[in-house]
């Protein structure tokens, strides 16, 4: 099993478990963590931080929204 952690742009545990079974190739799922390899190395630009703040925000209004 593959196991991720970031959480560098917003202070939080962000985990994400990928299975990989014995006899299975390289799994598609683990893209995800060369995607964050590209940033690092200036193949990829990151995400505006300003959509990520507005992101962010829509998030707690939903989830602090009654009912």
């Amino acid at each position: 099993m593959y196991v991720i952690a970031f959480g560098e742009a917003a202070q939080h545990l962000h985990l994400h478990l990928i299975p990989r079974h014995l006899n299975e190739p390289a799994s598609k799922a683990w893209a995800v963590a060369d995607s964050y390899r590209d940033m690092d190395r200036g193949d990829r630009a990151a995400a505006d931080p300003a959509v990520v703040a507005a992101m962010v925000q829509r998030c707690r209004s939903l989830l602090s929204a009654p009912g």
